[in-house]
């Protein structure tokens, strides 16, 4: 996989081709590429070209990601698992263009098996996926409603509320914040 300095690598051919591949004669698409702090990429994919009836937009680093993908239909990312996890919160199809070797291949593997959505490293043939998945809404309907089933919103809460079980039931005497008496010790 390509790396970049800044998020996923290989943004500026990935959404050129899912741009030429979304682009359509008979409607009006919408497209919004986030680039993070990859100023290079987000000034050449602001110049475009793109097609008249393909609305881009293309912004940088953004902090609002979930309201972001809860106004999409499709989400084309990495295989990173915190956008993967906020995906599936959201109940969004995942198009994956690559992954970070021995850290996120099992990412794929999920995503793919789970019926989530595909893994497409060529960025010509993810644009002529995504532009499938948006024509097929028998497809895309079920690859999120498997997204949504997938999504656990009180991930992080769980865990939390895990650890704090396991430390106030299973602590060792002695380690910190574990086995706290209830009355401080007196001094003496």
């Amino acid at each position: 996989t390509r790396r970049s300095r800044h998020g996923m690598g290989g943004l500026l051919s990935v959404a050129q081709h899912v741009g030429r591949a979304i682009a359509s004669e008979d409607e009006v698409r919408q497209m919004v590429v986030i680039c993070g702090k990859n100023e290079e990429v987000k000034a050449k994919l602001e110049r475009g070209p793109w097609h008249a009836n393909l609305r881009t937009r293309i912004v940088g680093f953004v902090n609002n990601m979930d309201q972001w993908m809860l106004a999409s239909d499709i989400i084309v990312t990495k295989a990173g698992p915190g956008t993967i996890a906020e995906a599936t919160v959201c109940g969004l199809p995942i198009m994956l263009s690559g992954f970070l070797a021995g850290q996120e291949e099992a990412n794929v593997t999920y995503v793919v098996d789970g019926h989530i959505g595909e893994f497409r490293p060529d960025p010509k043939e993810l644009g002529a996926r995504v532009s499938a998945w948006l024509a097929d809404t028998t497809l895309l309907s079920m690859m999120a409603a498997n997204s949504k089933r997938a999504g656990r919103p009180s991930a992080s809460l769980d865990i939390a509320t895990s650890i704090l079980d396991v430390m106030t039931t299973h602590g060792r005497p002695g380690s910190p914040g574990l086995n706290i008496p209830e009355t401080p010790p007196k001094e003496g």
